[in-house]
C-alpha cells in the first residue's frame, strides 16, 4: 500500500486545541445563558414593583374619589368628616370613603374606613368597615409598597385661588373644615426615587 494514501490522523496537539475551543464554547454559552436567566430575574422584579407601584397609586385614587364627609370614630377619637391626618401617631391619614363591595346584597354599610401608615418602610392601607364601635385591632392589612422611605401627605383646601395653594401640612387646620379638594402624595422609594402624585377629591 502507498503510504501516501493512508489517512493521516490527529496529532496531540490538535486534540488539545480542538478540546481548548470546546471547553471556551461551553464556557460563553454557560455565562451568555446565566446572563440571561439574570437579566429575566431582574425584569420580573422590575415588573413586579411597578405593578406594587400601580396597585398603590390606583388604590389611593379609588379613595380619594370615593371619599365621603361623615363624622367616625375610631377607638373614641373622633374624626371630623371622616377625613384627618391627625389620628394618632400611626396614621399618616385616615378617610371614610363609598363603594365597599357587597356581592352577596346584605344588610350593610357601604362605607368604609380607610386608613394608610408607613412602618418599617412599607406603605400600609387599613381598612374597617364603618361603624363607630371599630377598633383599631379589627383592621384588615395590606401592604401596598415596599422600600418607601418618606410619605408626605399635603392638602389643598376650598378656599386656596388655584393648585398653587397655599397647600396644609396637615388636615384639618384650625379654621379648615369638611374635606380638601386635592391631596398630594409624595413618595421617596429606594426603587424609583421620589414620586409625587395629585389627587382630586369626589367630583374636585
Amino acid at each position: 500500500m502507498n503510504p501516501s494514501s493512508r489517512q493521516r490522523g490527529f496529532t496531540l496537539i490538535e486534540v488539545m486545541v480542538a478540546l481548548a475551543i470546546g471547553v471556551i464554547v461551553i464556557f460563553l454559552s454557560y455565562q451568555t445563558l446565566r446572563s440571561a436567566i439574570d437579566s429575566a430575574k431582574v425584569t420580573k422584579e422590575t415588573m413586579a414593583e411597578i405593578d406594587d407601584l400601580s396597585r398603590a397609586m390606583y388604590l389611593l385614587e379609588a379613595d380619594f374619589r370615593h371619599v365621603v364627609a361623615r363624622n367616625v370614630s375610631l377607638y373614641n377619637v373622633l374624626i371630623t368628616a371622616g377625613f384627618s391626618s391627625e389620628v394618632d401617631e400611626e396614621y399618616l391619614l385616615r378617610l371614610v370613603r363609598d363603594g365597599r363591595p357587597n356581592p352577596a346584597s346584605l344588610p350593610r354599610s357601604s362605607l368604609l374606613q380607610v386608613g394608610y401608615r408607613l412602618q418599617e418602610e412599607t406603605l400600609y392601607r387599613d381598612s374597617w368597615p364603618e361603624s363607630e364601635e371599630a377598633l383599631a385591632d379589627d383592621a384588615s392589612q395590606l401592604p401596598l409598597l415596599t422600600g418607601v422611605t418618606e410619605l408626605v401627605i399635603r392638602y389643598l383646601p376650598a378656599s386656596a385661588e388655584n393648585r398653587q395653594g397655599p397647600w396644609l401640612e396637615r388636615w384639618p387646620e384650625q379654621g379648615v373644615s369638611g374635606l380638601p379638594v386635592a391631596v398630594e402624595v409624595q413618595l421617596e422609594t429606594k426603587d424609583f426615587g421620589r414620586i409625587t402624585r395629585l389627587f382630586l377629591l369626589g367630583q374636585g
